[in-house]
């Protein structure tokens, strides 16, 4: 998203988040916004206040797994690997 790639959007019931949460998430992290499509959630979905979310800084990726999906993304989005690998030092 800090690059300007396009993602799906994510699918809500009103004020409840049925898919997409990482992309939700990564949408606050990198302060871009994210479309949002109806969708029905199931009757045993959690309504939880997503304005309440506690986000900490830990990366929970070891580096073989970061540099793994790092990879994966670059050639998806035919973009440089090192871009990817810069995007997240905290």
């Amino acid at each position: 998203m800090k690059l300007g790639m396009n993602f799906k959007n994510i699918q809500c019931e009103n004020d409840i988040l049925v898919d997409g949460h990482h992309r939700y998430l990564c949408s606050i992290l990198s302060k871009n916004e994210i479309g949002k499509r109806p969708y029905t959630a199931p009757r045993s979905a959690i309504k939880y206040e997503w304005k309440n979310l506690i986000i900490d800084q830990i990366d929970y990726d070891n580096d073989k797994a970061r540099k793994k999906y790092n990879l994966q993304d670059s050639l998806k989005h035919k973009a440089d690997k090192q871009t990817f690998n810069n995007l997240f030092k905290w």
